[in-house]
Parts: structure tokens; sequence; C-alpha cells
């Protein structure tokens, strides 16, 4: 500015540099370095607010002094907590990425941000995350890896921290995957919805869920898929299974989810005795099992918390029947290399009954299960 032919490197003319109020801390500072060589010690404590060494770096981009924002960076590489990468996440506009290394801040602040707060269930009622900026839940709500039970509790977790927040909640309703969220919670939530666009968003949702698979991937700015995260804490296995008088058991393909070896198993349950009665009637049973994978035993001896639920379809409306639901931790220790958990009469029918009603039996005599598995972490096991 003062050389490089510029107004400001006019000789003999008055030199005025434009300041403002708000500038003016950081336009100190960086004078005093341009003199000093270093940052002042009040920018070197570790009380200093984020923001305000933020705002020198957004000083140094506007004068285009390399020395003052490297010294800068180096400060801000060394601030390692989750408010300092909410605070660069909310206030480095983006345009200053264009510098390889402030990227490299920028991508290490997100995926601290990511990593602090993937885990919905256990971490979006917390007090770090109720005190993030706006700009960062916005972000966090665009990432494919947040872990929930479902997009509706990603949306109600993000309206709790909306709640005392004017206006706030409509600027969030865009980065919501309506289209994954069930039918009902949408009339919920479109009767509450209070401005136009929200409510456009969560209609268009509704309509999108009854169009074919086809009409939907013809649809174009529409999010239909749940999360990455969100699918990889669920293990989902469906089977279409047969009984006669031979067969008394199936178990499905294993799958391999967190490092074990899971796979579904619907079986006749043996007959009981109780004292000197008759022997029980047999019943249908369902498990879930689990298994090392391989010769993972580190995986296999850590410990998980998983939640199973279990269903059966039920005829003619083809509508899913729950059967149970069971939580329980769990590691494979060493000698004891399966386990499994389950329902040993989960169609409240004996044997014989059941494999010939027509409540379960489908158009093609046979009876669909489904289990569908949630892995908890230890944060959430803790709750």
């Amino acid at each position: 500015m003062l050389s490089n032919g510029m107004k400001e490197s006019a000789k003999g003319a008055p030199i005025v540099i434009r300041v403002t109020e708000q500038e003016k801390p950081a336009f100190k500072e960086m004078l005093q370095f341009l003199y000093s060589g270093t940052l002042s010690p009040e920018f070197l404590a570790p009380a200093t607010s984020m923001s305000s060494i933020v705002a020198l770096l957004l000083l140094g981009d506007k004068y285009e002094v390399p020395s003052f924002m490297g010294a800068v960076l180096k400060r801000l590489i060394e601030r390692e907590s989750i408010s300092d990468s909410a605070t660069l996440v909310e206030e480095v506009p983006d345009l200053l990425e264009r510098r390889p290394q402030i990227k490299q801040l920028m991508d290490d602040a997100r995926g601290h941000i990511v990593r602090e707060f993937k885990d919905v269930t256990g971490t979006w009622t917390s007090d770090d995350f109720m005190a993030l900026p706006l700009g960062v839940v916005q972000y966090l709500l665009q990432s494919e890896e947040l872990e929930a039970d479902s997009e509706e509790e990603i949306l109600t977790k993000a309206a709790k921290w909306a709640a005392n927040k004017t206006g706030a909640l409509s600027q969030l309703f865009p980065y919501i995957r309506f289209c994954c969220i069930r039918g009902e919670v949408l009339e919920k939530w479109a009767q509450t919805a209070r401005s136009f666009p929200n409510v456009q968003l969560i209609k268009r949702a509704l309509k999108v869920q009854a169009y074919s698979d086809a009409r939907k991937r013809l649809e174009k700015g529409l999010v239909f898929c749940e999360r990455k995260g969100v699918q990889q804490v669920h293990l989902e296995i469906v089977e279409n299974i047969r009984f006669d008088e031979k067969v008394t058991s199936v178990v499905t393909p294993p799958v391999v989810w967190f490092g074990k070896t899971w796979y579904l198993a619907v079986m006749k349950e043996g007959a009981q005795k109780k004292g000197g009665e008759e022997e029980r009637p047999r019943t249908v049973g369902v498990y879930l099992f689990c298994k090392k994978a391989g010769d993972q035993e580190t995986v296999a001896s850590v410990s998980d918390k998983v939640q199973i639920c279990a269903y059966v379809r039920t005829w003619p409306d083809g509508l899913w029947f729950p059967i149970g639901t069971t939580t329980n931790t769990f590691s494979l220790e060493e000698g004891k290399g399966v386990k499994n958990w389950g329902f040993p009469d989960a169609l409240n029918l004996p044997w014989d009954e059941a494999r010939k009603s027509e409540k379960f039996l489908g158009p093609t005599g046979a009876m669909v299960f489904k289990v569908v598995a949630r892995r908890y972490t230890d944060s959430e096991a803790e709750e």
C-alpha cells in the first residue's frame, strides 16, 4: 500500500489509513509486531479470547502482512480447546482458506468439532454443545458422520439447542433431512413451523415420501439417504423363513459389524418341563447372535451396549409388528465365543399354530422377520 503505486504511496501526500472501531486493537497489535517482530504478551496469554486472535489474522490478510499472519497462525494452531475450534469455524471466512496453511487449520478445526459432537445421542444435550454458535451447528448438520437413532433425533436436539435463540431454528431447517423422517412426525412439525420456507420443506418431504424409488432418483436437490453415521450405528437383518415339519431352525448369512460377526436365528424352542406337569408347547424363538470376526481378539473383547428390536411382518397389511426390545452390554470374553439375545416366544403362539397362522404367513407362504440393532458409545452407555 505504501510502496506499490497506490494512492498512499504518493510522495508528499498525507497518508490516511482508515481503521474501523472494531479493527483498532488488532491494528495496534500489528504495528507493535512490525517494530518488535513478536506478538505482545496479551495475545500470547492462554486466557486471551480466540475471537481477538482471529481478528489479528483477518487484519493481517487485509493488509497483506505475511510475517504477522504467520505469527498469528502459529498461535492459533497452539489453541486446542473445542470452544477455540468452534470460534475458528464460526469466524474465519471461507475466502481466507485460499492460503494452504489456513485451510489446514480450518480442516483441523472442523474435524475437531465433528469428532467431539458426532455422537448426537451422547453429546447434543451437553453444556458444550448448547454453547456452540449458530454457524457451527449449521456445519454439524451438514455432516454425514452424525451418529443418532434417526434424523428425528437430530431434529429434536437441534430444536432444543435453538429453543431460546430467536430465529435460529429457521436457519437450521435447510440442513435437516426431512425426507428421512416419519410422516406423523412431519405432520407435527408442519403445525408448529411458522415461516413459509420451513413449512414448504416439510410439506415437500411429505409429498416425496409417497414417490417410488425411481421417481425419487429423478428429483434434484433432495436428500433421501440417511446419514452415513446413522446407518453405521445400526444393523438391520431381514429374512424370509419357511418352516415345515423337518426344518426347525434357520440362520441368516453372517455380517461383520463393529469388528464382530452377527447373524439372526429363528428356531423352534425346545420343550420345557415344569415340575411334574406336561411339557409346554414349543414356541418360535428369534435371536441375534454375535461372535468374534476372524482373529480380531482385541475388537471382540471391547464392551458394547446394543439395543435390539425385533419385528415380524403381518398380513394382509404388510406392516411390521414389533416383537420386543431388549438392551444388553456385552463383550466376548475369552472362552465365550458366542453370545445371543432375543425372544423365546416371539409370536406369542405355539410353534405349530405360528407356522400356519394367516397373520404371519405372507403370499409366498414364508414368515418375514427383521432385527434392528443399535450400538451405543461408552458415553451413551453411561447415560
